[in-house]
């Protein structure tokens, strides 16, 4: 009797075990994609499972099978000097495992306007997230887009008179970043991520939608970076199987001052 009990307790051990082994290979996670020596354009995870290949105005997401690597799908880069873009493959790649499919990746491609204005300029780069499944070799799903980064320039100095106002901070920054990454999920049948964002602006607190020339001479204590509280944001994006693209938690504010171009 003892032995009996002594055996089902071994094996319900050994199966808790499996089920937790399960679960923790169960999800997404986030592998930053490094450049192979000798090939700069070509990059791949540390273990060289997935590889992205970029030749002209497209990217080759591939995966390692057999000792051989295996075309999954393609993504566009497009560049295009008349409207000021620029493309290139995000830096990592997200490998999805959920319980019982093949693993799965999301890859991005960073799309970047860039803007001149009179005395200045800006740019923003949008991240366009895309499913590639193991089994699929037709076009990807676009599951996501979100806002990276921006930068804007804004008005500038045009006499001794100007830089005397502004105390030599000429132009009004406004600055916005954003990261993407992974969270551990207990069921095993949805991809969840975290967007955190920040948002600010120099000198002191800026808005585009006045005209800062109009505005009382700068002081020294108006020369510091200000934290714009309503842009620098926290979500959470979850996407269940066999749903399309990702839901937000909390939509996102609009932010026009850092997401628009003009």
């Amino acid at each position: 009797m003892l032995l009996n009990n002594a055996r089902n307790l071994l094996t319900v051990a050994l199966l808790l075990l499996a089920l937790g082994t399960t679960q923790a290979h169960a999800g997404a996670t986030l592998h930053k994609l490094i450049s192979q020596p000798g090939n700069p354009s070509k990059a791949c995870t540390r273990d060289g499972v997935w590889c992205t290949i970029s030749s002209g105005e497209r990217v080759t997401i591939v995966q390692a099978t057999h000792g051989k690597h295996v075309k999954r799908g393609q993504l566009s880069l497009p560049h295009d000097e008349d409207t000021r873009l620029e493309s290139k493959p995000w830096d990592a790649i997200i490998r999805v495992k959920l319980n019982g499919q093949p693993e799965y990746v999301l890859a991005g491609v960073e799309r970047t306007r860039f803007e001149s204005y009179s005395g200045g300029g800006g740019s923003l780069t949008q991240l366009q997230l895309n499913e590639i499944g193991s089994g699929n070799t037709g076009a990807p799903e676009m599951v996501l887009e979100v806002p990276l980064a921006s930068s804007f320039l804004v008005r500038a100095c045009f006499s001794k008179e100007d830089e005397k106002h502004r105390r030599g901070a000429c132009h009004d920054e406004y600055r916005f970043s954003a990261t993407l990454t992974t969270v551990a999920v207990a069921n095993g049948d949805q991809v969840r991520l975290r967007y955190r964002t920040r948002a600010d602006t120099f000198p002191g607190k800026r808005n585009r939608q006045d005209d800062s020339t109009e505005e009382p001479p700068l002081r020294k204590q108006d020369l510091y970076r200000a934290v714009d509280a309503a842009c620098t944001v926290d979500r959470i994006l979850v996407k269940k199987q066999p749903a399309g693209k990702f839901d937000w938690n909390k939509p996102l504010p609009d932010c026009e001052d850092y997401l628009q171009l003009q």
